[in-house]
Parts: C-alpha cells; sequence; structure tokens
C-alpha cells in the first residue's frame, strides 16, 4: 500500500510536469511574470526559466546528471538534449515508444528529486 506522501509526491511530480508544458510553473521566471514573485532570478544568479531548470541550472547538477545520461544514452549522435526534447521526448524522430517511456521516467525522477532538495 503506498503512503499518503509518496501519493502526494507523485501528484506534485505530475502537476509540475504539466505545469512545465503549460509554461505556467512556480519557477521564479513565471511566478515573476504573473507578479507572485519580486525577481525572476534563480538561486544560482541566472533567468529561472524552464530550460534552465530542467538544463543548466547548478543547483541540481548531481541529479541532473542522471537525466542527462539517460537521455543521451537515448539520443546517441543524432541530436541534443532540449527542454523540448525532454518534455515531449516523442516529437523526436526515430525515437522508440520505450525510449520515450524511460525518458519521462527519468524526467519525473528528476523533477521528483528536484522537489525533495527544495523542501529540505
Amino acid at each position: 500500500m503506498r503512503s499518503s506522501a509518496h501519493c502526494s509526491s507523485i501528484s506534485e511530480t505530475h502537476i509540475a510536469y504539466c505545469r512545465m508544458l503549460l509554461h505556467d510553473t512556480m519557477l521564479q521566471q513565471d511566478s515573476h511574470r504573473t507578479g507572485t514573485s519580486l525577481s525572476s532570478v534563480c538561486e544560482c544568479g541566472t533567468e529561472e526559466s524552464v530550460q534552465h531548470f530542467l538544463l543548466r541550472c547548478q543547483n541540481y547538477t548531481e541529479i541532473g546528471s542522471e537525466l542527462f545520461n539517460n537521455t543521451e544514452d537515448c539520443l546517441g549522435e543524432k541530436s541534443e538534449v532540449t527542454e523540448c526534447f525532454l518534455l515531449s521526448p516523442s516529437l523526436e524522430q526515430n525515437i522508440t515508444k520505450s525510449d520515450v517511456v524511460f525518458i519521462k521516467e527519468s524526467l519525473f525522477e528528476y523533477i521528483s528529486k528536484s522537489i525533495r532538495q527544495r523542501q529540505k
């Protein structure tokens, strides 16, 4: 049986993913745009966009390395890892359904770990 904390974590992860697809996240750039934050800058000193969060933020380097290793294995030399690829891997040509599932699982794990890291 799943604990309520585990279900809550899954729910938070899925909500965060959907918000990234809609460009309406709780990241600083979107929060600043909607007036719920005074600044659009991340704790690391850079504009905190979805692209920054997924690909560049120094605060998530450790948990991001697993995501990049997993996605680069699926891509091979075909392409580079981008925000669009991580959020919608099925749009990439020559990606199998099993790779799409693997990439999304890796992305969801990254989002989940980042949520837990922010809550510390």
